[in-house]
């Protein structure tokens, strides 16, 4: 059974719920539920001062892994990820988008487009993100996963602590702060700075991703 809602000025997402919420860049703010008509109940949807919350109440995980939320949006800034659900993105065009992930869920952005990049990451999830930017800030705590070597940038900041990994792209410029046991792999041509503690490990992939 399916639920929909018309919403209205909607640039931000923070999704708690378990499931799925596929986001769509359209001509309108909508939002459509796809789930058994017994758990249609059991979800809160909140719009205030432009971002949308959805978040599930007392679902059994079994049950809350078939629901699937569809969002249309004109303008998407930001993203908030926490719990279990999964964010799946297919393009996305912002000035300055934000991502912020915890818990395990995963986002996928197959192609954003973006003069400026802001990814936090926290926890076990995986951050998945391909396109174009002018530049990236990652900050990747945990032991979470920042797969972004489809993402083309101009220059790239990243500060990853904890056991986490990732890989980015760097045309111009890299900043690389890390500590704890992670690995950062690159590809690009960049000018590297680095900053090194701990037994993490960096990588040079290529000059681009085959």
């Amino acid at each position: 059974m399916a639920y929909s809602q018309d919403l209205e000025d909607v640039h931000q997402v923070s999704f708690s719920a378990m499931g799925e919420l596929v986001v769509t860049q359209g001509d309108c703010d909508r939002l459509t539920v796809s789930a058994e008509e017994s758990l249609l109940r059991d979800f809160d949807i909140v719009v205030d001062d432009g971002v949308l919350f959805i978040s599930l109440k007392d679902v059994p995980p079994a049950s809350a892994r078939s629901i699937q939320f569809n969002l249309t949006v004109q303008d998407l800034d930001r993203v908030e990820l926490s719990g279990l659900g999964n964010i799946n993105a297919r393009l996305l065009n912002s000035a300055t988008f934000n991502a912020d992930v915890s818990g395990t869920g995963t986002l996928a952005i197959d192609h954003l487009t973006a003069d400026h990049l802001v990814v936090n990451g926290s926890g076990a999830g995986r951050i998945q993100i391909a396109g174009q930017v002018v530049d990236q800030t990652v900050m990747l705590s945990g032991a979470g996963q920042y797969l972004a070597s489809d993402l083309q940038s101009e220059s790239a900041t990243i500060d990853l602590s904890g056991i986490g990994n990732a890989v980015l792209w760097a045309t111009n410029r890299l900043a690389i702060q890390l500590s704890g046991a992670g690995q950062i792999q690159y590809y690009g041509s960049p000018i590297v700075s680095r900053d090194i503690s701990g037994r993490g490990v960096i990588d040079y992939l290529g000059k681009t991703p085959t």
